[in-house]
């Protein structure tokens, strides 16, 4: 009985210090009682987390904190794999090397976010995120990949070319026009807008002696319903050199502020299958953030860099590349369709319909 009456004082005191009153006697847990109930809390507050450790980045598949200062050692981990963390690891399963390119990785992509968050300057920190190959041949193609990263209002826009040269002959700029040059997860060779963008560049290529020299004619623009990802596909014509196709992309890489992986951009990662009913529309309310940017698709190639390409398409290598194309469409490439010739029988079916309704 002494022990439920000293606990029965014990509350007791409780209440009366938490019932504190007002002038108007009310107390103040009435008054804000409505206010708190109706707050809604986001968990988990990432923001919070980061300012406890300004010096660190949170990592959830290595279980711990990264010094910023390692930036550098994540940056050049492609020159050691054996060096490669769970985090970098990563990188692999969500395909970035294809889907962005061959030497971004998603740690240093938010080391240097969490930098500019602390408004600390990221202009050379930028040059991690970027890239430039060589000239790179692809079986008879040659091209150049430059990638150019920018932040704008706390995110990560990329914007990736790729320059081929336009070869010489039929069947080699037939492969290059039937190509999946509209690269994201949510896109394949024999899509509905690769199939297009095909059939437009094979037309191109059939005239491009009207294409006016030094000025990029755009062929097609596109965005992903998913991702988000725009595309635009040009070519422009170098006096003297010869004629090259750009397709330049432009990618929305968000804050990088959360560590989970469920939070990783669309643009990387496997295919997602959508119902039927959702095919057209945009499945999540993330404002578009390039309205208002200059998404400029002139070429990011160098004179000297051009001049290496049309160099490279020149030389012995890429000519027997080219022979090999020619004999491989005799036995091979007569008998198959091709995304353009898809399209071609979508554009006749879509003729004739629109003669049967006129009729």
């Amino acid at each position: 009985m002494f022990a439920e009456t000293a606990a029965g004082k014990s509350q007791s005191d409780t209440n009366d210090k938490i019932k504190v009153s007002t002038d108007d006697g009310s107390s103040l847990q009435d008054q804000y009682e409505p206010l708190t109930s109706n707050i809604e809390v986001r968990e988990p507050a990432w923001e919070v987390l980061e300012a406890q450790s300004p010096d660190y980045l949170a990592c959830y598949q290595c279980k711990r904190h990264h010094p910023l200062s390692d930036i550098q050692k994540f940056a050049l981990s492609n020159d050691q794999p054996s060096a490669l963390t769970p985090c970098m690891k990563l990188d692999q399963k969500h395909r970035t090397a294809k889907f962005i390119h061959q030497d971004f990785h998603f740690t240093v992509f938010r080391m240097v976010m969490k930098q500019d968050r602390l408004k600390r300057d990221c202009t050379e920190l930028l040059k991690l995120l970027s890239y430039r190959s060589g000239v790179l041949m692809d079986g008879s193609q040659v091209k150049q990949i430059i990638a150019t990263p920018n932040i704008v209002e706390g995110r990560l826009l990329m914007r990736v070319q790729m320059a081929y040269v336009v070869p010489p002959t039929r069947e080699s700029r037939l492969y290059l026009a039937n190509k999946n040059h509209l690269k994201c997860p949510h896109s394949k060779r024999f899509s509905l807008n690769n199939r297009n963008l095909a059939w437009k560049i094979v037309n191109k290529f059939a005239a491009l002696e009207t294409l006016p020299e030094g000025r990029q004619e755009i062929l097609s623009s596109v965005e992903c319903n998913i991702c988000f990802t725009k595309f635009q596909a040009g070519l422009q014509r170098f006096k003297g050199d010869g004629t090259m196709l750009f397709i330049t992309k432009w990618q929305d890489l968000g804050t990088g502020l959360s560590p989970m992986e469920s939070d990783i951009p669309r643009i990387v990662g496997p295919p997602l299958y959508i119902p039927f009913g959702g095919m057209g529309q945009r499945l999540i309310s993330e404002p578009l953030q390039f309205e208002g940017q200059d998404l400029d698709p002139s070429s990011a190639l160098t004179l000297k860099e051009r001049e290496d390409q049309f160099r490279k398409s020149e030389s012995k290598y890429a000519q027997k590349k080219r022979a090999n194309d020619t004999l491989y469409w005799r036995w091979w490439g007569r008998q198959n369709l091709f995304p353009h010739e898809f399209a071609k029988k979508d554009a006749m079916a879509s003729t004739k319909k629109a003669t049967n309704v006129r009729i």
